[in-house]
């Protein structure tokens, strides 16, 4: 007699498990250059939950005495696995020329993964090592 095991997730996970900032839509410096104040240049923000990646953007609105902050949902992907850990590539170090960082994610099952922002589809899409 064969049994099967049938694993259907009625909703997503709702706790963080991870979190950072990073310069993923634009780069620190680009933004700098192009005379931003530094109300205007915040990261991202980045959660992971369990198998779950979220990307926002944080906005601030008003003076630089009294400015609120708001987050707006960039992307969200489901990931095939559990993130172990999460990590920035600063992108400053390595190509002056793209001042975007990539995220960097470990699962569970010895499996890395590097992520970058992409501008045509505005979502994160694999990148490789090798180009980072």
């Amino acid at each position: 007699m064969i049994q099967i095991l049938i694993e259907m997730k009625a909703h997503p996970p709702t706790s963080v498990t991870h979190c950072t900032a990073a310069y993923l839509t634009w780069g620190e410096k680009e933004n700098k250059e192009q005379g931003a104040t530094d109300l205007h240049s915040c990261p991202n923000l980045v959660t992971i939950r369990s198998n779950y990646i979220d990307v926002y953007a944080v906005k601030l609105d008003g003076s630089f005495d009294r400015a609120t902050a708001r987050l707006e949902l960039l992307a969200s992907q489901r990931l095939f696995g559990t993130v172990e850990s999460l990590g920035v590539l600063r992108q400053q170090a390595f190509d002056p020329a793209n001042r975007r960082d990539a995220l960097m994610l470990t699962f569970r099952d010895a499996k890395l993964s590097v992520l970058r922002w992409d501008d045509s589809t505005f979502d994160l899409v694999p990148s490789s090592l090798h180009s980072v």
